[in-house]
């Protein structure tokens, strides 16, 4: 580890909680690896305090921010320009702090969720997609899908309207890409799902106070020539990727998508990268073993 020293450059995480957050034993092994004179820390914000927080981190010399829920959206509004993705999914997860007091705001979920289906060998240009969710997390996932030119996406939520204003906002990216929302009630969501190359969980059910529920728990609907992507990493397995490995669909925990898009806001503070998926591998063995998950 680096010694901290009056030189130390500083970044951190703002969020509400932000105690068992994976993001600081993250960036700090980075950083060690890459022999930079960086640390970050965690810093929990209430809500209402997230422009106080931003400015004052700005004020304090750090040079970048991760945010974490329930502040995504918040920071918006506290920044001076936005990157494409974070204008269109509406949310911000890592900011930056330029020259000139200048405040950017940018998300990387969509690129660190990109970046682990090449780890998993899946291209996603042409294929068919189910999302379940229209939060934060689905906009991220479904922002990529779009850039990278899916054949089709269709998102299902409990609330059949937020799916489609999900929708609407990703319409224009990419035209020849349909997208289409639906009810988790609907009664069409089995046969969409058995004919979807890849279906990602973007819904919180599966951990916390549903842990060992699944968002769609008939396991005759998966079959082998399907991925199938829960953003949950802890518990791993969670239901729903058993009950699709069961079926013989390869799975994908949250993991590697956590890692990926904290090494892209790493990137975008220090402008140095990992490269190799080996990283990933000891990065992914590390947090495992540190982090209690199980």
């Amino acid at each position: 580890m680096t010694d901290v020293t009056t030189t130390t450059k500083v970044l951190g995480l703002i969020g509400d909680p932000v105690s068992n957050s994976l993001s600081p034993r993250l960036q700090n092994w980075a950083i060690d690896r890459l022999g930079l004179d960086y640390r970050y820390f965690a810093f929990p914000v209430k809500v209402g305090a997230v422009k106080e927080a931003v400015i004052g981190a700005r004020e304090l010399g750090l040079k970048g921010l991760n945010v974490t829920v329930p502040h995504k959206k918040a920071a918006v509004e506290y920044v001076d320009c936005l990157s494409r993705a974070a204008r269109v999914t509406g949310a911000v997860n890592t900011i930056k702090f330029g020259e000139g007091e200048k405040i950017e705001g940018d998300n990387t979920d969509w690129q660190g969720f990109l970046k682990s289906l090449e780890l998993h060998d899946f291209d996603p240009d042409g294929k068919k997609c189910l999302v379940f969710g229209a939060g934060g997390a689905a906009a991220g996932v479904v922002y990529g899908l779009v850039r990278k030119g899916v054949q089709n996406i269709v998102i299902v939520n409990r609330t059949e309207a937020k799916g489609v204003e999900l929708a609407r906002k990703m319409e224009g990216l990419s035209p020849g890409v349909d997208l289409a929302a639906r009810p988790l009630a609907g009664s069409d969501i089995g046969e969409r799902i058995e004919c979807s190359d890849l279906v990602v969980n973007a819904t919180s059910v599966g951990t916390g106070s549903t842990r060992g529920e699944a968002i769609w728990d008939d396991a005759s609907d998966f079959h082998s020539e399907q991925i199938v992507y829960d953003l949950i990493y802890n518990p791993s397995p969670t239901k729903l990727l058993k009950l699709a490995a069961e079926s013989g669909a390869t799975t994908i925990d949250g993991l590697d998508m956590l890692i990926l898009q904290g090494l892209e806001s790493l990137k975008s503070w220090t402008g140095e990268e990992f490269v190799s998926g080996e990283t990933v591998d000891e990065l992914r063995q590390y947090l495992r073993a540190s982090g209690g998950l199980n």
